[in-house]
């Protein structure tokens, strides 16, 4: 969205508080890259995020929905464009932040699975599989083992 980085923020809240909006910036990420900008959280943004990285635009979305500490967090790919140091992060904060917070992933990264009790796995519409991540674990290494290993190559 247009606006500053701040504004994008306190669009997921009413009327949020300058201190709701830091808090949910520096869970999400946020305020790792605005804090290298003289901007800070003034920096005005282009439509669509213009000037910052996928991963950077998925933070500002994340602090968004924090914003309010909202009961039912439902994520769809939310870290599908971040590296693998900034998304460990995000993990570790938001594990301490959600709480008895309801969250509901949509991933395809294994890295997610540790934020969640159970997993449902659905397949062409409908669902293959539904246990927890060791239960699941456990039911797909025998599977991972029988299969055969192409020869590599030369």
């Amino acid at each position: 969205m247009g606006g500053s980085i701040k504004q994008n923020i306190a669009l997921g809240g009413n009327y949020p508080t300058d201190e709701e909006i830091l808090h949910a910036a520096r869970v999400a990420g946020v305020d790792d890259f605005v804090r290298q900008h003289p901007e800070g959280y003034g920096l005005k943004l282009g439509e669509r995020g213009e000037g910052l990285s996928g991963g950077q635009r998925q933070a500002i979305a994340i602090a968004r929905a924090l914003i309010g500490k909202p009961r039912i967090l439902l994520f769809d790919e939310a870290t599908s464009a971040m590296d693998a140091g900034a998304e460990s992060v995000l993990l570790q904060r938001l594990g301490q932040e959600i709480g008895a917070c309801t969250f509901v992933t949509i991933t395809h990264k294994v890295s997610l699975l540790q934020m969640v009790d159970k997993i449902v796995v659905i397949e062409q519409g409908r669902v293959a599989m539904q246990g927890t991540p060791e239960q699941l674990m456990r039911a797909q290494q025998p599977a991972q083992q029988a299969q055969p290993v192409a020869p590599a190559q030369a």
